[in-house]
């Protein structure tokens, strides 16, 4: 889905943040969202919260079924 509204509009109607190695995880953090980090097989972490442990990793679509 692609949103027409500025990000922090979307921030604020949001629950959960899906990302992957973006300032936007932290932007997340700080308005208390819950943050899902997108995690590839066989490709380097680049999660800027990585030292975050209370936080959510998936792989593929159907394990957000788990957290949502």
């Amino acid at each position: 889905i692609i949103s027409n509204n500025l990000f922090n509009q979307d921030l604020d109607n949001s629950k959960y943040i899906i990302y992957r190695g973006s300032a936007a995880a932290i932007q997340a953090l700080a308005l208390n969202k819950i943050v899902i980090y997108l995690e590839f097989k066989d490709e380097i972490n680049i999660d800027p919260l990585y030292m975050l442990k209370y936080k959510f990793y998936v792989n593929e679509a159907h394990e957000l079924k788990k957290i949502f």
